[in-house]
């Protein structure tokens, strides 16, 4: 079941009347794809070309994320995991667009408590590396031993479109592949990977917020 729901983020005098009960304020043409009880979100045209192309040219010291170095898989180890690396430059932008992004999303989903912490990085990604099934949320034993907060949204910004394949995918849902400044958002628990990239060069944006500490 797929559902599409229109975000108002300016007047817009095209909508049809009918549509108009569908507006709920915040990001407009947020598109929902639901799944029985996962649901994720896509927010069209979320940053411009000229943001993503900046943000690509300031990564100048990529280093390797290789999951089986640092032997995490975003939760608990499981008995059959992934391996996945990629290229990995973490940033420090302002990140009030991407609160109210996961915000308007958390609403309309699972309603988590949100906290204040934030990780927030570039990935590159070519023929040589992949980026396999993961999760974010980083909820595992230790979380529960140290009262530590999981992160509860993600929010994947892809930044260009010269590469082949890469498409991202989350459990669940059918492969997708978005335009430079597309985002998605999804609920960090979930499985999700980046699809091989055959040609090219595959750069995307990720940020996601924490819950609160698991009582």
């Amino acid at each position: 079941m797929v559902e599409h729901l229109l975000w108002e983020r300016d007047v817009v005098g095209s909508i049809p009347a009918a549509e108009i009960n569908l507006i709920k304020g915040g990001f407009r043409m947020m598109k929902i794809d639901r799944n029985n009880f996962s649901i994720i979100g896509f927010q069209p045209k979320f940053w411009s070309v000229k943001k993503c192309d900046s943000l690509i040219r300031s990564c100048t010291e990529m280093s390797v994320f290789d999951s089986e170095k640092l032997k995490t898989y975003g939760e608990a180890v499981s008995p059959n995991p992934y391996p996945y690396n990629s290229l990995r430059q973490t940033t420090s932008i302002p990140d009030a667009d991407l609160w109210t992004l996961a915000q308007e999303y958390n609403e309309k989903s699972y309603q988590f408590k949100l906290g204040n912490d934030t990780i927030q990085y570039v990935n590159k990604i070519t023929y040589r590396e992949n980026l396999n099934w993961h999760k974010d949320n980083y909820e595992d034993l230790e979380t529960y031993y140290r009262h530590k907060a999981p992160y509860r949204v993600s929010v994947v910004v892809i930044l260009n479109n010269k590469f082949e394949r890469g498409e991202t995918e989350i459990f669940r849902h059918k492969p997708f592949k978005l335009n430079t400044g597309d985002a998605v958002v999804f609920c960090s628990h979930m499985w999700h990977r980046s699809r091989k990239v055959i040609n090219g060069t595959k750069w995307s944006f990720s940020w996601w917020a924490g819950g609160v500490p698991v009582e």
